[in-house]
């Protein structure tokens, strides 16, 4: 399923099937840093494994990773205004513009 909508995701968006860009790799080094660390995690929610809090930090730091790849790639995305490439105008830009401008 998730390689189908990455596949439709990069038709849409050239920079995230691009290697030279930041989607391409965020979204690539998130699928192997957080393998190991999402494994032990589910795992812990499982089985007794680990201390609770334990296992809490370590959840708490794999999702602000994946939070954090995903909100610089949004923000990429409209600061380089990918979204005009593709036919975004009327309420669409408009209800994007102030929440790119109150970033700024």
């Amino acid at each position: 399923y998730w390689s189908n909508v990455w596949i439709l995701y990069s038709f849409f968006d050239e920079s995230y099937a691009d290697p030279k860009s930041y989607g391409f790799w965020i979204d690539s080094g998130n699928g192997f840093t957080t393998l190991l660390p999402g494994v032990v995690f589910v795992l812990g929610l499982t089985y007794d494994l680990m201390d609770p809090r334990h296992l809490g930090l370590l959840g708490m730091i794999q999702f602000y990773q994946e939070c954090y790849g995903t909100v610089l790639y949004f923000w990429s995305f409209f600061c380089n205004r990918r979204w005009r490439d593709h036919g975004w105008r009327g309420h669409y830009a408009q209800s994007v513009s102030p929440v790119y401008m109150g970033a700024r």
